[in-house]
């Protein structure tokens, strides 16, 4: 078992792509945590005002999650 750190609470569980979990917190944050330890992958940054619920999405090899306020911000799901 293993825990990983957000920055925020969390409004939805997370996804698990691949061998990661993915969760995005209500300060905007992406991560994503290796399945197996819990390692952390990558992290982005919020930015702006943030307004929730936040959650991510996955589809062709991309996440997706709000982005400030009023922004939508895609990632490449291995790097971030």
């Amino acid at each position: 078992m293993w825990e990983g750190e957000m920055n925020g609470s969390l409004s939805t569980v997370p996804l698990v792509v691949g061998d990661m979990a993915v969760v995005q917190d209500s300060s905007g944050s992406i991560a994503a945590f290796d399945r197996d330890d819990g390692d952390e992958r990558w992290r982005t940054e919020a930015s702006g005002f943030n307004i929730g619920p936040f959650g991510a999405a996955v589809a062709d090899g991309r996440v997706f999650g709000g982005y400030g306020s009023t922004g939508i911000v895609a990632v490449d799901a291995e790097t971030g």
